[in-house]
């Protein structure tokens, strides 16, 4: 793999992460993630990618790999404008056609939400572990006779 192919795959795992909010190590991991999230021909289409280890024997071969790795991240683009699009419309007290929304106003309010995505999963994360610590120490805290 050349620097192009490897470039072009981290800006897809980038996009996973950041954008929808994929959690792993590897591109398989964070599409594995979120799989749900996206349409099963998109889904298909990163698992392929992520699947395929070019030889490096052909430029053409890895030429098409950064042209699909450039349709995918286009894709995924447009699901994440079409979920921030939904999600505006939900809210709207009057109902509003998702159509009238400027694409620039769609990516402000997609980056909003994963990043209140991002915040609220460390939020969670951190009460999780909170609460484990306090039910570990209350138990503690009864063996020895101290509560």
């Amino acid at each position: 793999m050349t620097d192009a192919t490897t470039l072009y795959l981290k800006k897809l795992e980038d996009m996973l992460a950041h954008d929808f909010a994929a959690t792993g190590d590897t591109l398989t991991e964070k599409l594995a993630s979120i799989r749900s999230k996206l349409p099963d021909e998109l889904a298909a289409g990163l698992e392929s990618l992520a699947g395929h280890a070019p030889t490096g024997d052909s430029d053409e071969e890895e030429a098409g790999l950064v042209f699909r790795c450039g349709q995918l991240a286009e894709q995924l683009r447009g699901v994440l404008l079409a979920q921030a699009a939904e999600n505006v419309a939900a809210v709207h007290p009057g109902g509003l056609d998702t159509e009238e929304l400027a694409p620039t106003d769609l990516d402000a309010v997609a980056r909003f939400i994963a990043a209140r995505d991002r915040f609220m999963r460390a939020v969670a994360n951190f009460t999780l572990k909170a609460l484990l610590i306090i039910v570990g120490l209350l138990i503690i805290g009864l063996a020895l006779g101290i509560v």
